[in-house]
């Protein structure tokens, strides 16, 4: 319905996405919330191949966290006690299943992000008034991200070829093996930075001269309805939330 939306309705369903996902604290708001995220992805016309794949990729990290928020919290009734200490409550449970689904509605929204081109994003943020040099910056950042997740992942392939075998190896050899192929990785990452920073400089960029665009956003009907559509929910979100 909304895959071809104009870049400012994705970057406000965002927005109010990410905003609901930090305040989420009961139950049947992260529900709904969880649903109503899932309805944005499929309306913006993002497939849940990649969420699901950033989720798997990120199901280790959230798992630890997830179990030093269950050990950590002691607040609610207990639910597993040994020898009288207390170790795992319902306030601990509460706040590991929020925190997943906070990890997860952020890692979808950064989806509906990247489905907004470099140019469209920089023509978006110009027309809201933000500063060029913020938004370039801002553009280049999300760019470089995927750049360096991939380096990483190359950097990990290249390592299991060698014969590091990743899945058996203890906590401490696993993260040795990932400071190594870090800084390779970092390293490349910025080579690849100075290259577009000299590409700029050889193209005579300057981000303090008047800039003139070959083409404007224009927001349609359909695009004005995810405003009020992203305040109805946030209102529902807060009723049911608070």
């Amino acid at each position: 319905m909304w895959s071809d939306a104009d870049p400012r309705s994705k970057m406000f369903a965002a927005l109010c996405l990410t905003s609901m996902a930090v305040l989420v604290r009961q139950p049947v708001a992260a529900l709904l919330l969880s649903a109503l995220t899932a309805l944005s992805l499929i309306a913006f016309g993002i497939g849940p191949k990649g969420p699901l794949n950033a989720l798997r990729r990120l199901a280790p990290a959230i798992l630890a966290v997830a179990l030093l928020q269950i050990l950590l919290v002691r607040s609610g009734c207990t639910v597993l006690s040994v020898l009288g200490i207390r170790m795992i409550t319902t306030g601990g449970l509460n706040a590991a299943a929020f925190m997943a689904v906070r990890v997860g509605i952020i890692a979808a929204c950064g989806f509906i992000l990247s489905s907004i081109g470099f140019a469209d994003f920089l023509l978006a943020m110009k027309s809201m008034r933000v500063p060029y040099e913020i938004a370039f910056m801002a553009a280049m950042g999300a760019k470089f991200l995927p750049l360096l997740a991939e380096e990483m992942s190359d950097s990990l392939t290249s390592a299991e070829l060698r014969g590091a075998d990743i899945k058996r190896m203890g906590m401490i050899r696993r993260l040795r093996l990932y400071s190594e192929v870090l800084t390779p990785a970092t390293f490349t990452a910025l080579s690849r930075a100075e290259g577009i920073s000299w590409a700029l400089e050889l193209r005579g960029f300057n981000p303090g001269a008047r800039r003139t665009y070959w083409r404007r956003l224009e927001m349609r009907m359909s695009d004005w309805m995810i405003i009020p559509l992203g305040i109805l929910a946030l209102s529902v979100f807060l009723l049911t939330n608070f």
